[in-house]
């Protein structure tokens, strides 16, 4: 065994202990001795131990791979048996291992009438115990054994709760990189050791969490370039998860910064969530990703129930080693999507106790301004809602992204500084708007103006632009279908007085109109042509032909990951340019 460690292995109750499944046993990597027809895997910082008669593995870990303690839930138990006589626990932890929950501890005990190191693993199997000694010695009289047995009997009353989870996805320990990984552009992937091992006294003991391994990847990039995995490697569903996390190597002789992005992509390699991040350290370093701040890519609003595959891009050159790629769920109040907390944040930074926030399965309005009546304008936006629900109930409901957002800022500056505050936490930028409402990555901005109260129309109109946003699955760049549905449903909640007047003087006009060919290409439309766009809209929801294929437009739309509709025009509505141009026309002259 390694020298460094001396453990010896005892299983305490065994019998107890039921057949794990052959595709849970996963230690591959590590160098693997026979004793007493058992197998004994070592790991730098590891042992486990598996008996393949009785299909069990378990795990002995002493420094990588265990979750943040949740100081809070484990306080009481860690209290309650530090101060035994027989035995002296340090830590206690929740922990997931091999897909059982149980309870991980460390500290010592008389053997022998002498103290002596352990460290102790307790998991559940269908309300069975598996449970684990690690001893610090190594060599153990039976007696001793016995001994410690029965002083661990009394900890194995620990409560085995749920434990935080901690998805380790890879460490590179087993051979064969490129049955799981695939690499793009000019860069070299692989496997191998690096110049300088991973020590636990780098970092505070108490913050290793996840270490690396033996074994990580070389990464030599010449930059546009990258490595991702293989599709269906990862799991698919990462809503629960908050954070990924993986330890970066840089030999002290590089010295320029490397930039690259972290990317969890679907199917359809265009839609992904991805972050940046600037690589400028030496030696050993842990970055964790949260989740919810990672940004859309430009091909459409993915999902974190579909991520198909993980991987990292490589903007410019970079010669680093990767290990201990993990997902981690540690806070139950956290997970992939933005919560109201991080929008308050931002919106009150020091003043979070300001925020007024009204909350329901409909909408979540943050705002901090004491005039506005919060609960009427909940109540409004509801209804709003409702109407979206009943004319694009083929959409589906968008739950799976969250409950739309809207942040109403006290004053126009407080809105303009949360949008690009918002904006850097993503680790983008965007210009100041110079419009009254704002929508970005998926959360609805304005601001409070007295004259126009609490039920002022944008709020109505960048609503809608959150609602629609997950239920098309492309992001609001200002084009015809997004501006047409929100001017839509902001016109029907908030009648315009001279509509009419600006449709019949537009529909004739080559001044007041652009072309549909031109309007509807998918690029941004100015705000004098958001008649134009919501009257086309209105067409299409409310006229029987263009209703009945309203759903194929839109399965088109999201299949192209665009607006335009010239490739779609005459396959999909079976229009040319100057037809429909025609049959909206004649709509406009009957309904306005």
């Amino acid at each position: 065994m390694n020298r460094r460690l001396h453990l010896l292995i005892i299983l305490v109750a065994a019998s107890s202990i039921s057949p794990l499944s052959a595709d849970e046993i996963v230690f591959a990597g590590f160098v693997a001795t026979a004793t007493e027809g058992c197998v004994v895997r070592q790991g730098r910082r590891s042992l486990s131990l598996v008996n393949a008669d009785q299909g069990y593995t378990v795990e002995i870990t002493r420094f990588s791979r265990l979750p943040e303690p949740n100081r809070q839930a484990v306080g009481a138990i860690i209290q309650r048996y530090r101060n035994s006589r027989d035995v002296s626990v340090s830590r206690v932890e929740r922990r997931i291992q091999h897909d059982l929950r149980g309870t991980y501890a460390e500290g010592s005990a008389k053997i022998n009438d002498a103290p002596s190191r352990f460290w102790y693993l307790a998991l559940s199997d269908q309300g069975r115990i598996v449970t684990v000694v690690a001893h610090g010695k190594a060599s153990l009289e039976q007696a001793g054994a016995d001994e410690i047995a029965s002083i661990l009997g009394s900890i194995r009353s620990v409560p085995l709760t749920p434990a935080a989870q901690s998805q380790h996805h890879f460490d590179f320990e087993v051979s064969g990189l490129g049955k799981r990984w695939t690499a793009q552009g000019r860069i070299e992937v692989a496997r191998n050791l690096p110049s300088q091992q991973f020590e636990p006294s780098e970092i505070d003991a108490d913050k290793v969490i996840d270490s690396p391994s033996k074994h990580a990847v070389r990464v030599q990039a010449d930059g546009n370039c990258g490595f991702y995995t293989r599709a269906g490697i990862v799991t698919p569903d990462w809503l629960k998860f908050e954070s990924v996390s993986f330890w970066v190597f840089r030999d002290s002789d590089v010295e320029s910064p490397t930039v690259l992005e972290v990317q969890a992509m679907e199917s359809d390699a265009r839609i992904r969530f991805w972050r940046k991040v600037t690589i400028d350290h030496h030696g050993w370093k842990r970055y964790t990703v949260p989740l919810r701040w990672m940004r859309w890519g430009r091909g459409g609003i993915p999902s974190w129930k579909n991520i198909d595959r993980f991987g990292f891009w490589f903007r410019d050159q970079g010669d680093l080693w990767i290990d201990t790629i993990t997902l981690e769920d540690r806070d139950e109040k956290l997970g992939a999507l933005l919560t109201t907390d991080d929008v308050v944040s931002i919106a009150l930074p020091g003043n979070q106790r300001a925020a007024r926030v009204a909350k329901s399965d409909a909408v979540v309005i943050i705002a901090s301004t004491p005039a506005i009546d919060i609960d009427q304008l909940a109540n409004h936006l509801r209804k709003v809602k409702n109407a979206v629900d009943a004319d694009l109930a083929f959409l589906g409901d968008g739950k799976v992204h969250g409950i739309p957002k809207l942040m109403i800022a006290p004053t126009r500056e407080s809105y303009g500084k949360f949008v690009t505050d918002f904006a850097a936490a993503l680790n983008s930028a965007v210009t100041l708007p110079q419009s009254d409402g704002f929508t970005l990555h998926g959360i609805s901005t304005s601001f409070w103006d007295p004259n126009q109260g609490s039920l002022r129309s944008v709020y109505t109109h960048e609503f809608v632009h959150g609602v629609l946003i997950p239920r098309v699955r492309l992001n609001n760049s200002g084009e015809w279908l997004q501006e047409g549905l929100a001017t839509y449903y902001q016109l029907r909640f908030h009648p315009q007085g001279d509509i009419k007047r600006i449709v019949q003087q537009g529909i004739d006009s080559r001044r007041h109109m652009t072309p549909f060919a031109r309007l509807c290409n998918g690029e941004s439309i100015p705000t004098n042509r958001y008649w134009q766009a919501m009257t086309l809209v209105d067409m299409l929801l409310s006229h029987e032909d263009y209703r009945n294929r309203l759903p194929k437009m839109m399965a088109a739309i999201q299949e192209s990951r665009s607006t335009n509709l010239e490739p779609i025009l005459q396959p999909v509505l079976g229009k040319t340019w100057q037809e429909l141009t025609d049959d909206w026309r004649d709509h406009c002259r009957q309904k306005y």
